[in-house]
């Protein structure tokens, strides 16, 4: 189990430590920012408004990408070091979101409440840079909904 803590109580930027590893989790202006994952920074990049993909970068190498499958959906594709994943809403009203991977169980990112933006991953994923990429975009998808409101 992953716990995914706000750094501040008014914060979208999280710090996420459980199974043997910890990351640190950022968004910037717009749809880029950063993750630290376990004493190595990574960068996400998105290449204009109208480009509905994500790159995790480090250095001049893209470590894993993710394209957002439809303006309509909460549905995200991607590689990562691990090989393809799929992150993807768990239902079309609930902020829990399903990550899964070939040869894993797969992993649920849910907020623990309502009320909160505090949250726990569950479950299998082989990769943490994956899992941390796969939480960062959950973590846009509920800052965009927390900005509609």
């Amino acid at each position: 189990m992953i716990r995914c803590l706000p750094i501040g109580i008014c914060s979208w930027n999280y710090q996420l430590e459980g199974d043997g590893h910890w990351a640190k989790v950022g968004y910037d202006w717009g749809e880029r920012g950063e993750i630290i994952v376990d004493g190595t920074r990574l960068w996400i990049e998105k290449l204009g408004i109208m480009n509905s993909s994500w790159w995790l970068k480090s250095g001049d190498r893209d470590v894993a990408v993710a394209r957002k499958t439809s303006i309509f959906s909460r549905t995200f594709e991607g590689s990562g070091p691990a090989g393809e994943f799929r992150l993807v809403a768990h239902s079309g009203f609930g902020r829990t979101m399903l990550l899964t991977m070939p040869g894993t169980s797969g992993a649920v990112i849910s907020p623990d409440h309502a009320f909160t933006r505090r949250a726990t991953i569950t479950g299998d994923v082989s990769d943490f840079t994956t899992l941390c990429f796969g939480f960062w975009l959950t973590g846009l998808m509920w800052r965009r909904a927390a900005r509609r409101r």
